[in-house]
């Protein structure tokens, strides 16, 4: 039997990438920007390329710090209850002081191999560091609550079917444990029901979240939450789930499934 253990380990997915990409492109471009502005107004010079240089030679440390930061502002949205702001709000501050400090002395090391000044450059980068990690947690708190709200609305979601009494009813996606071919029908179990909807396994594959459910036969499609291993019994691939009912693999959809759950795992 194969067993299926999670084992967390922090990777950046697509929406820290994206958060990070948007918020470092937000500081590079406005800062370049001002300075371009002043260059023109108070000093004569126009060449905006060399204001995104520096911008983006200035602020390149923050490609690291800023989806250090959203994880942690991630984790603590996630956890925080109204009785721990004080507590959030000093574990926040404890991390902004050291990212802050990283990002000045990556910065005042570049300034110094450069130009050698070091002392004067501190009274921009400090304060400059210290704007960007509060902005960067407010960017975080809003792109997470925006995030969390439309997962929240896709849970929502629900399908019309029959029930045992052949009345209508509506089924929550997030209720559903697996589903089952039935001639021009499509079975849905949820954890204490059977309901009756008229569609084909491929529509309901294709209706269905593939980050929620995975089609492991032609006959069946499964929440991925409720599966707790792979066995082979008699040459056949069972998948055991969490509800107790074991189900068959198709040799088709056998390896896609291995793989979900090794990267689940990874």
């Amino acid at each position: 039997m194969i067993k299926l253990k999670q084992v967390n380990i922090e990777k950046p997915n697509a929406q820290v990438i994206s958060f990070t990409s948007l918020t470092w492109f937000i500081f590079v471009f406005s800062t370049a920007y001002y300075c371009y502005l002043y260059g023109v107004v108070y000093a004569e010079k126009d060449d905006f390329s060399c204001y995104i240089k520096w911008a983006l030679w200035s602020w390149c440390i923050w490609l690291i710090l800023i989806p250090v930061t959203y994880k942690k502002v991630e984790v603590k949205s996630k956890e925080s209850t109204n009785k721990d702001v004080l507590s959030d709000l000093y574990s926040l501050l404890k991390l902004g002081i050291v990212l802050c400090i990283i990002a000045l002395a990556v910065q005042l090391i570049g300034t110094w191999l450069i130009d050698g000044h070091v002392l004067q450059d501190v009274f921009y980068y400090l304060p400059t560091n210290i704007k960007i990690f509060v902005m960067t947690v407010m960017f975080a708190f809003v792109f997470i609550k925006k995030e969390t709200l439309k997962k929240a609305s896709c849970n929502q979601e629900s399908l019309r079917c029959l029930d045992n009494k052949n009345e209508d009813s509506l089924v929550y996606v997030n209720d559903i444990k697996w589903l089952t071919a039935y001639g021009n029908y499509v079975q849905i179990y949820t954890a204490d029901s059977v309901f009756l909807m008229r569609a084909t396994m491929k529509e309901m594959d294709i209706k269905l979240d593939s980050q929620q459910f995975i089609r492991i036969h032609r006959s069946h499609i499964i929440n991925k939450c409720v599966i707790k291993g792979i066995k082979s019994k008699n040459g056949q691939s069972i998948l055991n789930t969490i509800c107790g009912s074991p189900l068959p693999i198709g040799r088709s959809y056998k390896r896609k499934l291995i793989q979900d759950q090794l990267k689940k795992a990874n």
